[in-house]
């Protein structure tokens, strides 16, 4: 039998069979090029915020999600932000979020979970990060089928604050906390704090868990004059005002800081209001502050914003004359972050991971001692010097919390759990 062969510069074939299976697997090479020139990581966010009264509304969880997508596009970590929420509400037609233009807002979440299994069993992604925990089955299941791994812990809360859950609830979210560490290639964990409770609660932590703290949103910075002007006459804010953000949660502890401004207007007689900024929770801590409120006849001077929206964040921080934070825990801390980043002088707890978020940009206090909590807060309305330094140290000290930062860690961490999945 004779074979007719075809000659090139670097291999002679056969023709036939030979030049068919050559054929097949130059196609399967070019799909398998193709594949991986897109961005092959995930982050998994189902929901990125929620509108009310035409304003968008974003709790801490979910602006981290938003910063990570962001930090990893800007500085080019080969990446896409899978969720059912439309980017482009908060931040416009040019969010700069390489969000899947398939899912951002086009799909209910039956079809979400539905389309990225889809691409996970296609290949289309080859890691799979989600950025945040919780009793959600969708977000385990699909860890299952990525071939490599990654999840943010945030905080151990509900296993801590009895609260939360019921004892049936916690034992199931502490098996499946340990099951996805188990299971995840890399673990990114938000502070050292955190990784301290991961360990007081029994989780095997090990060289693959990585500290990497939250960034704060280049949006957080000093405002004009006009702009503070403007958000005091919208939600007619006091003149002056202390302010806190963050739910009404238990851990929060906003009842205390209720007290201590009550104690403040009354032992030296300043004319100082009090703003709560942020959602009434359904585990509230609302009853407690409600009540604090009956007891001062529900004054006046506490104004509670529940529905503010995100974009107006930046102006309210720079429109208080102080930040109080007298939350009893925290995974991270982002509003003192915020605060500080926007000049602000801040006055917070120096419970478990804030110390290490604020430094000495801020006032920590044991706010278990109201009086230190009233005499701290006085000082930090009416010290100029102080307070000027504090908005010099605060500014400086939110640099160091940047995109190029988180973006770097997280790359690292993605590299490390690639390399942890081969082996």
């Amino acid at each position: 039998m004779k074979f007719k062969f075809w000659r090139s510069d670097h291999f002679i074939v056969s023709s036939g069979r030979q030049l068919f299976h050559m054929a097949v697997a130059a196609s399967s090479y070019a799909r398998y090029r193709k594949r991986r020139a897109k961005p092959r990581a995930a982050i998994v966010a189902e929901s990125l915020g929620h509108v009310k009264d035409g304003r968008v509304i974003i709790t801490g969880l979910e602006r981290h999600t938003l910063e990570l997508a962001l930090a990893l596009s800007e500085h080019a970590v080969a990446s896409r932000l899978y969720t059912c929420f439309d980017p482009a509400l908060i931040f416009g037609e040019n969010a700069g979020v390489n969000a899947n233009p398939e899912t951002a807002g086009n799909m209910t979440p039956m079809e979400f979970y539905k389309r990225l299994g889809k691409d996970l069993k296609r290949g289309d992604i080859d890691l799979l990060h989600v950025p945040f925990v919780g009793l959600n089955a969708a977000n385990l299941f699909l860890l299952g089928l990525a071939p490599v791994r990654v999840i943010t812990i945030h905080d151990v809360i509900p296993l801590i604050f009895p609260d939360y859950m019921r004892p049936f609830q916690r034992r199931v979210h502490l098996h499946l906390l340990r099951w996805a560490c188990r299971r995840a290639h890399s673990v990114l964990v938000v502070s050292q704090h955190t990784l301290r409770d991961l360990k007081r609660i029994g989780l095997p932590v090990s060289e693959k868990f990585v500290v990497v703290p939250n960034n704060v949103d280049p949006r957080f910075r000093p405002q004009d004059k006009t702009t503070i002007e403007q958000i005091k006459a919208r939600h007619a804010l006091p003149q002056t005002f202390i302010l806190t953000v963050g739910r009404a949660a238990p851990h929060k502890n906003i009842a205390c800081l209720v007290r201590a401004v009550a104690r403040l207007r009354a032992q030296h007689n300043l004319d100082v209001g009090l703003v709560i900024a942020g959602p009434k929770d359904k585990h509230a801590q609302s009853g407690e502050i409600e009540a604090e409120l009956a007891v001062l006849d529900f004054p006046a001077w506490i104004l509670w914003l529940d529905n503010i929206a995100d974009e107006e964040m930046p102006a309210l921080y720079c429109a208080a004359s102080v930040f109080a934070f007298p939350s009893l825990y925290e995974g991270f801390g982002l509003p003192p972050l915020e605060a500080l980043a926007c000049g602000t002088p801040v006055v917070c707890s120096d419970a478990t991971s804030l110390p290490e978020v604020v430094g000495d940009a801020a006032l920590l206090v044991d706010v278990s001692d109201e009086d230190a909590f009233v005499d701290v807060l006085f000082g930090a309305m009416q010290n100029e010097n102080l307070r000027l330094a504090l908005r010099r140290k605060g500014i400086e000290r939110a640099k160091l919390f940047s995109r190029e930062m988180l973006a770097a860690a997280v790359g690292d961490a993605y590299d490390a759990a690639r390399k942890r999945a081969r082996m």
